[in-house]
């Protein structure tokens, strides 16, 4: 797999090409927000966050996930898009979905929540719902009362989590519920592909979810990053196993192979480093595991 720079770096970058932008604009009495198109989307932006800033800047967000999602993704398709924030992936994927398709994205901070559907709002032809909902286990395990979700540009680093160097901000009001939960309730009849990025809880809402896994067998964009995994009963290595023995395989998302092993895997990627990758359904369940 190849290298990418630690989270903290990226965030520094940020801010070095957002400052002389930042001030610029204030010296011509611009403000901070701002509602702009972008390709075929309209955007309403705050350019002291880093998302927002991106779509301004360049016109989309994490442009190589952009382009992997549409590969894999078809007219007609349902899509998950789980850890929303403010739609910047949901919105394009509401495109690529069409009249046929569906996508439904679950944001559990409040803060997010609201951003993204002004976002929706200025696009009403998308075929995409917003959840306020944060996805979990069957057995219910509760979220934290603040999570990160905003990427301010603007703060010292030295008030950001120094695991995602992020900015937390309440999921109070959120419900609450797994994916089989959810997928049952609403009577969804296929799920093609889920976008995964819930920064270390990625194995909780894995773990509600491997009845839909077996079921729809969908193709799943996935953030791995092993230092977000804090707690020792939610371990990377697990979020791996459950994948495996639900039949997945991984990839690159140019497409290269990656490695079975949970170790292996988790040894090559450096602390503080993110990636995502494609884990699509393989030849079946693997026998060291069962797929819960």
């Amino acid at each position: 797999m190849k290298i990418s720079l630690p989270i903290k770096t990226g965030v520094f970058l940020g801010k070095m090409l957002q400052y002389p932008v930042i001030q610029w604009r204030k010296f011509f009495g611009l403000p901070r927000e701002v509602q702009v198109k972008r390709r075929t989307l309209h955007y309403h932006l705050d350019l002291h966050e880093g998302i927002d800033f991106s779509i301004f800047v360049t016109g989309k967000y994490e442009p190589k996930i952009q382009k992997a999602f549409a590969q894999i993704t078809s007219p007609g398709d349902v899509v998950l898009d789980i850890g929303a924030n403010i739609g910047a992936h949901a919105m394009v994927l509401g495109e690529l979905v069409k009249d046929g398709g569906q996508v439904y994205a679950f944001e559990p901070t409040h803060w997010a929540y609201r951003k993204m559907l002004r976002n929706l709002s200025l696009n009403p032809g998308l075929k995409v719902k917003a959840l306020h909902a944060a996805l979990t286990d069957e057995k219910g395990a509760l979220i934290p009362a603040t999570v990160s979700s905003s990427w301010d540009l603007t703060r010292s680093l030295s008030e950001a989590n120094a695991l995602d160097m992020g900015y937390a901000q309440s999921t109070e009001g959120c419900a609450q519920f797994s994916i089989d939960q959810w997928v049952k309730t609403e009577n969804i009849q296929k799920v093609n592909v889920i976008k995964l990025d819930v920064d270390g809880f990625e194995t909780r809402v894995l773990r509600g979810a491997v009845e839909t896994l077996k079921k729809f067998h969908p193709i799943i964009i996935c953030e791995w990053a092993p230092h977000h995994f804090v707690d020792p009963e939610e371990p990377f290595q697990e979020m791996i196993h459950i994948l495996r023995n639900c039949g997945y395989e991984f990839f690159t998302l140019d497409g290269k192979k990656i490695s079975e092993s949970a170790a292996e895997i988790e040894s090559e990627i450096p602390f503080g480093v993110l990636r995502y990758v494609l884990a699509r359904p393989g030849a079946g369940p693997k026998n060291d595991l069962k797929c819960t």
